[in-house]
């Protein structure tokens, strides 16, 4: 992915046209992978998805770049002094009802660890309900399923606390960002602390963040959702690929406009 993003930096493409891009690169085998995993996800009601992921900043420079101006132009309205977010790494829950549901933020270095995954897990499955095997999804209670990916920090010894906390995990299969509604929550978050950053420039970073955190609406987390689930029909070939009923709702947009 980073190959590709520089690669690709003369054109200035969008974060989801690179996704795309690398998504459509995978091999054989993952791609089997993607579709198998696509075909589980749409089998499970998204009430019952717990999405986790983690993002760091890095402390960039937050300023507004662009401003307002006349169609077809462009104002650079950048300030000339620098304007620097904490260096942070969050951990993040999310559901598609009630939105954030546990969330935790520590100042980077150092960043976050295994030890650091297990204490958010300790702090995160109370809020969730069990799994009950065999049952109808109609039966049981919501929040019983936890979507993450197999990054280091989740290992072995995290599945076992999920597990014997009654609830199943589900693991992202490789090269399938598109299926984490987190990625599209942390695009929104760091929108929000760049708005807080220049909103609130005379508070402490901490208060900012939290500001930021709380602005996260249970109705924009429910879209994320939304389209994670769009992006499993796209990739399951019976339903989105030749005569599926949904090959007509991924025609690529025109470029130009009429």
């Amino acid at each position: 992915m980073q190959d590709l993003y520089w690669d690709a930096r003369p054109h200035s493409p969008s974060y989801r046209l690179l996704l795309q891009e690398a998504v459509s690169n995978v091999s054989g085998a993952d791609q089997e992978r993607r579709e198998a995993f696509a075909r589980v996800m749409l089998s499970i009601p998204l009430r019952f998805i717990v999405s986790v992921d983690e993002t760091h900043k890095d402390g960039g420079d937050v300023r507004r770049r662009r401003g307002r101006w006349r169609c077809g132009m462009r104002y650079d309205c950048r300030s000339c002094a620098e304007k620097h977010i904490l260096r942070t790494s969050t951990m993040m829950a999310v559901s598609y009802q009630t939105g954030v549901i546990h969330c935790e933020t520590t100042p980077t270095p150092p960043s976050q660890n295994s030890d650091y995954g297990l204490i958010f897990l300790a702090g995160l499955l109370p809020r969730m309900n069990k799994f009950v095997p065999g049952l109808p999804w109609a039966l049981p209670a919501d929040k019983c399923v936890l979507l993450l990916d197999n990054a280091p920090i989740h290992k072995a010894e995290a599945d076992a606390c999920i597990v014997a906390a009654g609830v199943f995990p589900l693991r992202l299969p490789s090269y399938s960002p598109d299926f984490q509604p987190t990625e599209e929550v942390f695009s929104e978050l760091s929108n929000l602390l760049k708005t807080m950053h220049h909103s609130f420039p005379e508070e402490p970073d901490a208060l900012r963040h939290a500001l930021a955190i709380i602005s996260l609406s249970a109705e924009n987390m429910g879209k994320h959702f939304e389209h994670c689930l769009l992006e499993a029909v796209r990739t399951v070939p019976e339903l989105a690929g030749p005569e599926g009923p949904w090959q007509d709702a991924f025609e690529p947009c025109p470029v130009e406009r009429e």
